[in-house]
């Protein structure tokens, strides 16, 4: 009698396992690279793609408690052509994808180059790097006035056994409160928050990725994801599916809606039906924003409550209804493996380009009204601009644009004309050697207000 893993279900043969040894790593490895055509990457390069295989944690799932914690989510199905170990090995795999924490080498020089205090923005600076769990709050000038920081096994210490993953070693994304708490996403393995002193106040395992948002009313919206077969689209090989969660401001889960419901149920079907016949990671949904309905009368199914999403592999943007389980919203240009969808004040969509141009990496500003480009921002030969992964923009409240090379360990803020005001190298590395500029996931611009707790207690960390 054979088995297979399908949508919502989970396998418990394979919840209590122990944590397996080199041998079987190795054949986890070979059977992922069967099913998706991929091989594992040996070591960081430099423009490597954005996500890279890493050692594989136990076949139950990306690691033994979520499985224990969520055994309602998955169960045994008949009939099912694959060995179900084989099958959930190469689902382990998927979900243990993650971002190298660095990839091209340092500059000669590194932290704030350039501030032209005149021009520049107010406010504070918030990054996260591949370099460690933390999150640094520095001013304009480059001096840290806060870091936040919490070891993996110290979030779970219940989970030492389980082999190591890079996204163990790093935050992707995080958020901070006016108290100074705050949210930290560990990369598809979940989610925690943290109070000013980095003490744990609450931590979910949920398989948290990307990004996350959080709504006026206290709710978190959260990308999710599991591994698992999905028939319609392949019969015997594990997909990546994510999901837009919903938490209460406590961290537990009150809604969780799959994007492939979404997708399934919008006008454009053809999307799904160019994943058909494919596995692995077909969507990588990459951000989650809710929209506050300022752009509603523009286009009207950007609704106060509904979602902003950026499907990269599709190389589309979306508006999500979670009430319909559906995208009511799907466009699609000439970007490519795009992120950061972001609603100006105007009412017009910001986005980053990955890979549009016909070299490098472009910022693009659209009127949602006729979708036409009114701004563009892209490298020269003189000063090129590219990041395989990540990268982002935030235009500020001066009118300026801050933009993320993530790659590159690069941030820099823009007036309208494309003049360099403030520039930014990440001072912090990675690789065995440290021989890599630690790759930069968020890098944002955040006010005074959005800082308070600064005010009673001025540095700390």
């Amino acid at each position: 009698m054979t088995s297979a893993l399908k949508k919502g279900t989970l396998n418990p043969m394979k919840s209590g396992f122990d944590i397996i040894g080199l041998g079987l790593r190795c054949l986890a490895v070979a059977v992922f690279a069967l099913f998706t055509g991929c091989q594992p990457a040996v070591s960081p390069q430099p423009k490597a793609a954005e996500t890279q295989p890493s050692a594989p944690p136990p076949p139950a799932s990306i690691n033994p408690a979520y499985v224990a914690a969520h055994p309602e989510r998955w169960r045994p199905v008949e009939g099912e052509s694959l060995n179900p170990e084989g099958a959930q090995d190469a689902a382990a795999q998927l979900e243990a994808i993650g971002y190298l924490q660095g990839s091209t080498p340092p500059p000669a020089r590194s932290g704030v180059l350039v501030h032209d205090a005149t021009r520049t923005d107010t406010g504070y600076n918030l990054y996260t790097s591949g370099h460690a769990p933390e999150a640094v709050l520095m001013d304009s000038e480059g001096k840290p006035l806060h870091v936040w920081r919490k070891a993996f096994l110290d979030v779970w210490p219940e989970l030492k056994d389980t082999p190591h993953q890079p996204q163990m070693s790093y935050w992707r994304h995080v958020h901070c409160f006016p108290d100074g708490s705050l949210l930290a996403i560990f990369d598809g393995i979940g989610l925690i928050k943290l109070d000013r002193d980095s003490n744990i106040l609450w931590k979910a395992l949920n398989q948290a990725h990307h990004d996350l948002d959080v709504a006026p009313d206290g709710d978190l919206y959260v990308l999710t994801r599991d591994a698992h077969i999905v028939p319609q689209l392949h019969p015997s090989a594990p997909i990546l599916e994510d999901y837009f969660g919903v938490l209460s401001s406590d961290g537990k889960e009150k809604k969780r809606v799959s994007l492939l419901e979404c997708l399934s149920h919008s006008d454009k079907p053809a999307l799904l039906d160019a994943c058909k016949g494919r596995a692995g990671d077909l969507f990588h949904t990459n951000a989650i924003r809710w929209l506050d309905g300022r752009s509603a009368g523009l286009r009207p199914e950007f609704s106060k409550g509904r979602l902003l999403t950026s499907i990269r592999e599709l190389d589309a943007v979306a508006v999500i209804d979670l009430e319909q389980a559906r995208a009511v919203w799907v466009f699609q240009e000439k970007f490519k493996r795009q992120h950061d969808p972001t609603l100006l004040e105007n009412g017009h969509l910001l986005l980053f380009d990955n890979r549009g141009p016909v070299s490098g990496s472009a910022v693009l500003e659209f009127d949602l009204a006729n979708l036409q480009r009114v701004w563009t921002f892209e490298g020269s030969t003189a000063r090129p601009f590219y990041t395989e992964s990540c990268g982002s923009a935030q235009r500020l409240a001066n009118g300026n644009t801050l933009i993320l090379e993530s790659d590159r360990g690069h941030a820099f803020e823009l007036t309208p004309d494309g003049t360099v005001v403030w520039e930014f190298f990440n001072p912090h590395r990675a690789g065995e050697r440290q021989q890599f500029i630690a790759t930069l996931f968020q890098l944002e611009r955040i006010s005074a207000a959005q800082v308070a707790f600064l005010e009673a207690r001025p540095t700390s960390g």
